[in-house]
């Protein structure tokens, strides 16, 4: 059973450790540079399929430049939350961790770890603030009952 638990707090360590490089916000200006980049041409083709003068021109093409862009936040947009997400459930994975080992030193250090790393993704630096810390810590106290 104990063996068990320190196997579950070795891999939980493994999983930290490789979230707490921390990611920052995708850089949205890089992201309409890009998009804008790919839908110029992409414009100015599907505006050339329509005759001169006509509406349907100017919807292609500024519908052709819009849409990469559009899509390429989009899809950022996503790929963030779910990082978010996955870092979130490893600091509730390593709160667990800590209720069935709370004598653990390793397994406190591991949570503050974790929770560091997802405070870090709500912060537009990328680094939690003070209240970020007293929020852990206040978590490690209640499920420690300090």
């Amino acid at each position: 059973m104990i063996r068990v638990g320190i196997l579950k707090l070795i891999l939980t360590i493994r999983e930290v450790l490789a979230v707490t490089q921390v990611k920052k916000r995708p850089n949205n200006i890089g992201l309409l540079l890009i998009g804008g980049v790919i839908g110029l041409p992409t414009g100015l083709i599907l505006s050339g399929f329509f005759p001169e003068g006509s509406a349907m021109r100017v919807v292609a093409g500024i519908g052709g430049i819009a849409a990469p862009p559009i899509a390429l936040l989009a899809y950022s947009s996503k790929r963030w939350s779910e990082y978010v997400q996955y870092v979130l459930d490893q600091y509730e994975a390593t709160k667990e961790q800590l209720r069935h080992n709370p004598s653990s030193s390793q397994a406190r250090e591991v949570m503050l770890k974790a929770g560091r790393a997802y405070y870090s993704c709500m912060r537009e630096e990328g680094v939690p603030t003070i209240y970020d810390e007293q929020a852990i810590n206040n978590d490690m106290k209640a499920i420690l009952g300090t």
